[in-house]
């Protein structure tokens, strides 16, 4: 018995029926219909209108007014240059800004708005006695002496004679680290003859 006869017997083929499989039938010829009148051909337009009264001979010597001689009152074209009103935005902003402006400006700094500025960008201090504040001093001598407090606390003088020329990414990082070890350097050394003097009050 041979190879190929003991094989399975190979299955039918697959059909599409959509593709070659499906006859059409042939159209027969359609049946010759009478044409029938098309209902918008078989309507007839109204009779046009009746013509206007015949004017009067006074009233027909009086000229016609021309479409320019008539200007209603809310109409509008974008096409005419004649405009009820000049609309001036620029008069209009600049007066508004005044106002707002004279609404601003008082006699008394203190009642203006805060405004917290940067310590590189300066510090003010006002001299009022009333209310003594963080931002604020009775007398101009105490005034002076808390604003140059600030100026030592937020390190002015150094950030500005920092900022004179351009340092590049390497130093900046080397000098930062060399200034955070001399701090630390100073509260461990302040901190251990803090302590070597209180064990010599001892007697130590």
């Amino acid at each position: 018995m041979r190879l190929a006869d003991r094989r399975a017997p190979k299955p039918a083929p697959r059909v599409n029926p959509l593709i070659g499989g499906v006859q059409f039938k042939p159209q027969e010829p359609a049946a010759a219909t009478p044409t029938k009148p098309d209902a918008r051909s078989a309507f007839t337009p109204p009779p046009p209108p009746p013509p206007p009264p015949s004017k009067s001979a006074p009233e027909a010597a009086k000229p016609s007014p021309s479409s320019s001689d008539i200007a209603p009152g809310n109409t509008y074209s974008a096409t005419s240059k004649a405009l009820p009103f000049e609309l001036d935005v620029t008069s209009i902003l600049s007066t508004k800004a005044a106002e707002y402006g004279r609404s601003l400006q008082q006699e008394d700094p203190l009642t203006r708005p805060r405004v917290r500025a940067a310590a590189t960008t300066g510090r003010t201090i006002f001299v009022r006695a009333a209310q003594p504040g963080p931002n604020s001093a009775p007398t101009v001598r105490s005034a002076l002496a808390m604003l140059g407090r600030l100026v030592n606390t937020q390190h002015i003088k150094n950030k500005y004679h920092s900022q004179k020329a351009h340092e590049r990414p390497g130093l900046k990082r080397k000098r930062l680290a060399s200034e955070r070890w001399r701090a630390r350097f100073k509260g461990g050394f302040c901190a251990a003859y803090a302590r070597v003097h209180e064990l010599r009050k001892q007697g130590w």
